[in-house]
């Protein structure tokens, strides 16, 4: 009798093993799970407006505000709607992002998201390079150095600065790295978006 409680509890604590060992494994694999559907959707899951969103939307937003520029936002707090020009885009920028189209093409509506904030979970100026491409590593990113192109909206010029690309159809993102430290992220539908 012995025996046979013995050898139930080995059982026992053996299934609890492989238990755990599944459900570790589902976690590390659910957190790239959502990255990939937030891409192929054309969204990010800090930011208001999705790629595909026609400007006119975002100027409505704009003129409903107390000031013809604020409104309130999700958290209760107001959001400030900017709009500025770089060349040949369009910029909005809303609490830590910028929302971006080619001039004259409205009609493709947003093109390109940057974010500097919060991106996907991660914190720019916080988040390292290794955290990252671990968080993505079964996306297949690739690794490049980032053209000042990438950088249009930044009031200077940066150099040397890294790149993580991953992809969902026509979809690319980007993690921009500086000193592996995370320093924007960019979401843009390939068709419709050039640096």
């Amino acid at each position: 009798m012995k025996k046979i409680i013995a050898l139930l509890l080995v059982f026992s604590i053996a299934f609890c093993f492989v238990g755990c060992k599944e459900k570790e494994d589902n976690n590390s694999s659910a957190y790239e799970i959502d990255i990939n559907y937030y891409v192929g959707a054309g969204m990010i899951s800090e930011a208001k407006y999705a790629l595909g969103l026609h400007p006119d939307e975002i100027e409505k937003e704009a003129e409903q505000g107390n000031d013809g520029h604020n409104h309130e936002g999700g958290d209760g707090h107001e959001d400030i709607i900017e709009f500025q020009k770089f060349d040949n885009k369009d910029v909005y920028s809303v609490n830590g992002f910028y929302y971006c189209y080619k001039s004259g093409k409205e009609s493709d509506g947003i093109s390109c998201i940057i974010g500097t904030d919060t991106v996907f979970g991660f914190t720019v100026g916080l988040s390292s390079k290794y955290e990252v491409s671990s968080a993505i590593s079964n996306m297949k990113p690739e690794s490049s150095v980032a053209d000042s192109k990438d950088f249009f909206y930044m009031p200077f010029k940066l150099e040397n600065m890294e790149k993580l690309s991953v992809s969902s159809g026509k979809n690319v993102l980007n993690f921009y790295f500086e000193n592996d430290i995370l320093i924007a992220v960019s979401l843009y539908n390939s068709d419709k978006w050039e640096y």
